[in-house]
């Protein structure tokens, strides 16, 4: 299975990875190696999400309030967003593997 981003998943992680690192010297690269160990675990199918249409699926971090949200089309695993488990509901998600909103 391949690996795709959405292009604004790289601002989410920076901002994510931003708002660790001012607060501690590993926090940062705790989650960013556990968002790794997530999405590696999607992709070997050894961790599942649940649905939140019939299209997209989402998973929560274990360590971190944040979840990943993610599509799989044919054999691509489509990450669209990943956001603190807060924020409105709707953020990140009228986002596709077209769009760059």
């Amino acid at each position: 299975m391949e690996l795709e981003y959405h292009p604004l998943v790289q601002k989410d992680l920076a901002e994510i990875l931003s708002w660790y690192d001012a607060r501690s010297d590993s926090a940062g690269n705790r989650f960013f190696a556990e968002l790794e160990a997530t999405v590696d675990g999607l992709l070997s199918g050894r961790l599942r999400g649940y649905p939140l249409d019939p299209f997209s699926m989402k998973i929560q971090m274990r360590c971190f309030p944040y979840s990943i949200s993610y599509e799989v089309i044919g054999e691509v695993l489509f990450v669209f967003v990943v956001k603190h488990q807060k924020r409105r509901p709707s953020v990140g998600m009228r986002r596709t593997r077209r769009s760059k909103d």
